[in-house]
This record gives structure tokens, C-alpha cells and sequence, in this order.
């Protein structure tokens, strides 16, 4: 009965662990994602006129290799085109995708914290505080 019960909990494990996202932490350069799409890299930098046309903006781990980033706005993430970035999160790796808790931004060397849940939850109660004339 003992085996029994344990093979059970191993299945178990096995089918639901792949399909659940898993806490982690993903390194590389956020780029449009018809770009990495394709293979290349665009937008260049802030100035790229691509920049406009790109719907949605991903991190490029390594080639051919990137992650979506669903709970980061365009607008964040196309702020740091081109730039090296570290996402912590909850990976999941069926669909390539991170929720983010964290987006922070290398420069210098220094590792900057340019936009967080915590930080866009205080913005949010200080926006709902503020009462309109």
C-alpha cells in the first residue's frame, strides 16, 4: 500500500512539475519580439524607429532564445531596448514566458531595480489616495 501511495505521488509529480512555473531568474537584452522572431537584433537603441512598430518586447537570453514578459508594460520594456537586464520571477519554460516580480538594469557594472511589483503596487494605492480637484 506504502509503494503504492509513494508511486502515485512520484507520478504525480513528474506530469504536474513540467507544467507549472517554477520561481528563477533570467539574464540578456530586451529586443522586439518580431526581431527575435526572425532572428535579429532590433531595435539597435532608443533612437531605432523600429521601436514604434513593435507591438511587444521580449528578453534575449542567448540565441535564438527568448522569454515573453506578459506583466511588464511595452512602455517599461521599450524603455530599456538594448539594454542588459535580469527579470526575477516565475519562469515557465513550456510557454517561454516570466511573471515578473523584478526588472532590474545593468549599468556601470551596478545592477539597478528599474520597476518591480512592489514599486507599481505603491503607485497604484498613492494614485488611488490622490483625490482630483
Amino acid at each position: 500500500m506504502k509503494r503504492k501511495l509513494l508511486f502515485v505521488i512520484a507520478c504525480a509529480v513528474f506530469v504536474i512539475a513540467p507544467a507549472s512555473a517554477f520561481a528563477g531568474q533570467i539574464e540578456g537584452t530586451i529586443q522586439g519580439l518580431n526581431c527575435a522572431a526572425k532572428g535579429i537584433i532590433c531595435p539597435l537603441d532608443k533612437k531605432d524607429p523600429v521601436i514604434a512598430s513593435e507591438s511587444t518586447f521580449v528578453v534575449i537570453t542567448e540565441p535564438n532564445t527568448y522569454y515573453l514578459v506578459p506583466n511588464i508594460d511595452r512602455a517599461v520594456m521599450a524603455g530599456h531596448v538594448a539594454e542588459h537586464v535580469k527579470i526575477t520571477g516565475k519562469i515557465n519554460e513550456k510557454y517561454k514566458s516570466i511573471k515578473a516580480d523584478d526588472l532590474q538594469v545593468q549599468k556601470k557594472g551596478e545592477w539597478t531595480t528599474v520597476w518591480s511589483l512592489e514599486m507599481e503596487k505603491a503607485w497604484a494605492a498613492e494614485m488611488s489616495r490622490e483625490s482630483l480637484p
